[in-house]
C-alpha cells in the first residue's frame, strides 16, 4: 500500500536513483513560475509561494512545536541545485517525539520497530539514537516539502517559506500553484491573517525607501507576526556610500519595528507605535544584495522580541520595548 519507509529518510531513494543514473530529454521543461505571492493557512500552520526575481526554486522552512516541546524551534533552507541536496536534506530522518511513539505504540503500530531504527525524540534528545545533523528534524521538513510540492508535476520557480506546515497543507499549495482559483477558497476564519503590503503599511510611518517590510506572512494581532523583506542592489542605502553592501544592522532593528506595529495595530489605522529602547541587541551575518530576510517579532512582556533569518541561519535578534 505504500513505500518502504527504509530508514525513515530519502538518502537509500536518491542515491537509487544517481546509481540507475540520470538520461538527459529532448523536450523543454514546462516550469511554474510563481508571479504573485499565494498563502495558505490551516490553524497555525502557514505555507507561501513568492517570486524569486533571481529564478531557481528556494525553501525555506520554521519548525515551532512551542515553547515546552522537547524539540527546540529551527529554521533551515534548500535552493534547489545549488545546495547538496544528497549529503544535507536527503539523509535526514523522520521523527516523533517519545508521546507521538507511545500513542501509536499503544494502538497497536510499528511494533516491529525501536528507537534505535526510528528517530524517538525526548527532553535529552533522541532515544537510543544519535541526530545526523544537529537540526535533523527540520531537515526532514525540507524533504516532506520538496516531495509535496513534486506533485505538481511540474518545476517550480520561486521562493516557499513554510511555517508549521504539514503534508495536507503542502499538498493544497502544490495545487494551488496548478489553479490559482484554489487559493480563494477554504482559509479557515481563524487563520492567522496575511496582508498585502498596501493593507500592511497602514501603520508603518515609513515610505519608501525607509519600508522595511515587503509583506506580512503570519498575524495574530497582539501576538505574533511573521514578514519578508528582500533585499536588492537597488536600495537607496546599498550605494556608493555604503562600502560594505550590507544591509546596515540599524535597518534590521527597523524592520523589527515596522512588522511589530503591524502585528499590534493588526494593519489597521489609529495605533501609534513608536519604538523606545533597544535591549541588546546580537546581529550574527551582514545582509546582501540578493539575500530574502525572515522576519519574525512576538509579543515578550511588555516588549516585543524580535529574529530575523536568511537561507536559514539567524542574521539578527533583538528585544524592543515600544510606546
Amino acid at each position: 500500500p505504500e513505500v518502504p519507509i527504509l530508514d525513515g529518510s530519502a538518502a537509500p531513494f536518491a542515491e537509487g536513483m544517481v546509481e540507475a543514473g540520470l538520461e538527459r530529454q529532448e523536450a523543454e521543461r514546462r516550469v511554474i513560475v510563481i508571479t504573485e505571492a499565494i498563502t495558505l493557512h490551516e490553524g497555525e500552520k502557514t505555507i507561501s509561494a513568492l517570486p524569486l526575481d533571481s529564478g531557481g526554486f528556494e525553501l525555506l522552512y520554521m519548525l515551532d512545536y512551542g515553547s515546552g516541546s522537547t524539540i527546540a524551534r529551527q529554521v533551515q533552507s534548500f535552493v534547489l541545485n545549488t545546495d547538496d541536496y544528497l549529503h544535507e536534506i536527503a539523509p535526514a530522518r523522520t521523527f516523533s517525539t517519545r508521546e507521538e511513539a507511545q500513542a501509536a505504540w499503544d494502538a497497536g503500530l510499528f511494533h516491529h520497530l525501536t528507537p534505535r531504527d526510528m528517530l524517538v525524540i525526548d527532553q535529552d534528545g533522541p532515544i537510543e539514537n544519535e541526530y545526523r545533523f544537529s537540526d535533523e528534524p527540520v531537515r526532514h521538513k525540507l524533504v516532506d516539502l520538496l516531495g509535496d510540492l513534486s506533485l505538481a508535476g511540474r518545476p517550480i520557480q520561486g521562493r516557499i517559506v513554510g511555517v508549521r506546515t504539514g503534508h495536507e497543507l503542502n499538498r493544497q499549495l502544490a495545487r494551488a500553484v496548478l489553479d490559482p482559483a484554489v487559493v480563494k477558497e477554504g482559509v479557515p476564519s481563524d487563520a492567522p491573517t496575511a496582508l498585502d503590503i498596501g493593507e500592511a503599511l497602514k501603520n508603518v510611518k515609513g515610505r519608501f525607501p525607509a519600508v522595511l517590510i515587503d509583506r506580512v506572512l503570519e498575524l495574530e494581532v497582539g501576538v505574533r507576526a511573521v514578514g519578508v523583506k528582500n533585499v536588492s542592489q537597488a536600495e537607496p542605502f546599498l550605494q556608493d556610500e555604503c562600502k560594505a553592501k550590507q544591509l546596515p544592522g540599524v535597518l534590521v532593528i527597523e524592520a523589527f519595528t515596522q512588522l511589530a506595529a503591524i502585528m499590534l495595530s493588526g494593519g489597521e489605522r489609529g495605533a501609534d507605535v513608536t519604538l523606545r529602547s533597544v535591549e541588546p541587541a546580537v546581529l550574527k551575518r551582514g545582509v546582501a544584495p540578493g539575500d530574502q530576510l525572515l522576519i519574525e517579532v512576538e509579543r515578550e512582556g511588555d516588549g516585543v522580541r524580535g529574529r530575523a533569518w536568511v537561507s536559514g541561519s539567524v542574521c539578527a535578534e533583538a528585544r524592543l520595548v515600544l510606546a
